[in-house]
């Protein structure tokens, strides 16, 4: 696994659903093609995200994934799918990484990180440029459990920034690389 054009973002934030979806459309107006995957069934964009043009929004693929199984699949064969996206958004980590047996040494949340990374290599690979992971943890206080993961698998957090400023940092991050 190649991961040198693979720029990989913690977002740090309780209700990250705004910021998550306004990255998507900032990325795809850039014409890059977005993945948003997310364990919840989308019902509608958040009210704030006021630009609903069809054309921005084509450049997106909604995934509902509801499971780690389905999550786990479709990053195996994300090398099957015709257009390969840019940016890969997982909202919801923390959904993955239940299990039912206590996971003390994070083989699971690991196991999950490495398989987005990979995917997201493969993309760069495909696309010929950089691709972007961006994912979030809501719960704050549980960070710690997950803490020496995020300093291996992420190259880049952002936290404690106002939701408008949190957007423009993460393209950021991504366009300078």
């Amino acid at each position: 696994m190649d991961v040198d054009n693979v720029i990989s973002v913690l977002l740090v934030k309780e209700d990250p659903e705004y910021i998550l979806f306004k990255t998507a459309m900032l990325f795809a107006e850039q014409g890059l093609l977005v993945w948003f995957i997310s364990s919840k069934p989308f019902e509608n964009l958040p009210k704030k995200i006021t630009n609903h043009d069809k054309e921005i929004l084509q450049q997106i693929t909604f995934l509902y994934l509801r499971n780690l199984k389905d999550l786990i699949t479709e990053l195996n064969g994300i090398h099957l799918w015709n257009k390969s996206p840019s940016i890969i958004i997982l909202s919801q980590f923390k959904t993955y990484v239940q299990v039912p047996v206590e996971d003390p040494k994070n083989f699971l949340a690991a196991f999950i990180l490495t398989s987005l990374l990979d995917s997201a290599a493969v993309c760069s690979k495909k696309n010929k440029k950089k691709s972007l992971i961006l994912t979030c943890t809501e719960d704050v206080s549980n960070m710690n459990k997950f803490q020496i993961l995020f300093d291996m698998y992420f190259s880049h957090s952002v936290q404690k920034i106002d939701e408008d400023n949190t957007v423009d940092t993460i393209v950021k991050i991504y366009t300078n690389q």
